[in-house]
């Protein structure tokens, strides 16, 4: 039930306001199921940066969305034997649900998710414009892979997929028991080298956060 900071829209800015802008943006979660206590602590953290700012009279835009495309929905929904869309909306109802009651504050007018044919015909739009601008191209790139008989998580064991670094399990002997990181694929990269500022930009800021090298 929405309460009356969600009901008098406190927490809703509008294009044209005049204040002070101010964006705050959580990460956009996959969505398993119900928040468990990652989501809390994260979400939590943003809750309390939006209030705050607000209270300093700034017009805080504080979108909500769900990174609900790709193979680890898919997966998922396989395991569960049920249509992806259909897995994906019902654990998105799950999580949405639990952070409504946790009382975050978002603007859920604004809310997106990533499996929405138009979001993903915007993002395509957005790639081919960065592919005539000549900032996309398609080379052969190291990646972890699982073969399928991986272990690098739960939703993965059926399926080849690309593992991020922090999924992969290694083994007692040190090598890993969910793909090489020298296979080679060849994919789309929306980088070229020399187009490196914004990336020497992230780098040097990812250098200061107190993160497991793997997870930067």
């Amino acid at each position: 039930m929405a309460g009356p900071l969600a009901r008098d829209g406190t927490y809703e800015v509008d294009n044209d306001d005049e204040r002070e802008r101010y964006y705050a943006l959580c990460m956009y979660p996959y969505p398993s199921g119900s928040a468990h206590q990652g989501h809390v602590r994260i979400y939590t953290f943003g809750d309390v940066n939006v209030r705050y700012r607000t209270m300093l009279g700034k017009a805080v835009l504080s979108p909500f969305g769900f990174d609900s495309f790709g193979l680890p929905a898919e997966n998922a929904a396989i395991k569960a034997g049920t249509h992806p869309r259909i897995f994906t909306e019902a654990r998105i109802i799950e999580l949405k649900s639990s952070l409504i009651r946790l009382g975050a504050v978002y603007d859920w007018r604004r809310e997106i998710r990533s499996h929405d044919p138009e979001i993903i015909r915007w993002s395509q739009t957005i790639f081919l414009e960065f592919l005539k601008a000549g900032l996309a191209y398609r080379a052969e790139a190291p990646v972890n892979w699982c073969p399928g008989a991986a272990r690098c998580s739960p939703m993965s064991r059926s399926c080849p997929m690309e593992p991020a670094n922090d999924r992969v399990t290694s083994s007692s002997d040190g090598t890993s028991n969910s793909g090489s990181s020298d296979h080679r694929l060849r994919r789309g990269v929306v980088a070229r080298p020399r187009h490196t500022r914004v990336a020497r930009t992230r780098e040097g800021d990812a250098a200061q956060l107190d993160w497991a090298q793997r997870r930067r």
